[in-house]
């Protein structure tokens, strides 16, 4: 008999975030794998598309699981000035970036509104992968929010003057079964930075449902 035959028992994954509902399956062996050695090629900027590619699922099951039509992309830049000011970098982007949403879930608050958001501070242009000017995209709750002679309000004041270093483009979620496109666009833009988290988000947030089992015929298994 040999001993190196592969187990025919897969393990299938079960993840639901919102409508949309992922199934993954692993081989599972009862003999660990011989380790390899370190392949050619196994370098830095593979672990950061790795990364990368990682965070866009992770972000697309937390859109899923927490925003629908009608709730706000934002996304808040920096007039010449502020930039100087805040240091140019994309450190000073995601300080100032959290300041404002603070600021904002302030005053959402007084209106009874709990929001919920995500902060993804931006300097690379998603399609060149060039240096860009730094900024911010925020996706967040759209209750309390309305539009008055095209500008985006909170109660009696003006969202960009309550940024006040710059301008604030905003964009309504329509709705979409996946919004893995939106999370794909806006990890794009990250610094590109490896083990560094792309977004920071509320901790009110829903989480996906992940449940596994063990099953034994090998399964053509459906995924994203």
């Amino acid at each position: 008999m040999n001993e190196n035959k592969q187990e025919g028992l897969y393990m299938i994954e079960k993840i639901i975030s919102g409508e949309v509902v992922e199934r993954r399956k692993t081989r599972i062996y009862r003999r660990p794998l011989k380790r390899g050695g370190r392949m050619k090629g196994n370098s830095s900027e593979k672990k950061i598309i790795g990364n990368r590619e990682h965070a866009k699922l992770q972000l697309a099951r937390t859109l899923n699981c927490n925003f629908t039509a009608g709730d706000l992309w934002l996304t808040a830049t920096f007039d010449p000035e502020h930039l100087e000011k805040m240091g140019g970098d994309y450190e000073g982007a995601k300080k100032e970036g959290r300041k404002f949403i603070d600021r904002l879930a302030y005053r959402l608050k007084k209106q009874g509104i709990l929001c919920k958001w995500i902060l993804a501070p931006s300097e690379i242009d998603g399609e060149t992968g060039e240096l860009v000017r730094p900024h911010v995209h925020i996706i967040i709750t759209g209750g309390g929010f309305r539009v008055e002679n095209k500008q985006l309000m909170i109660g009696n004041e003006r969202v960009e003057d309550i940024w006040g270093q710059g301008c604030v483009d905003m964009k309504q979620l329509n709705h979409q079964k996946d919004y893995y496109p939106l999370a794909s666009y806006i990890i794009n833009q990250s610094r590109g930075v490896a083990d560094e988290k792309k977004y920071t988000c509320s901790r009110n947030m829903k989480k996906p449902t992940d449940t596994r089992s063990n099953c034994w015929p090998k399964l053509t298994v459906s995924s994203r």
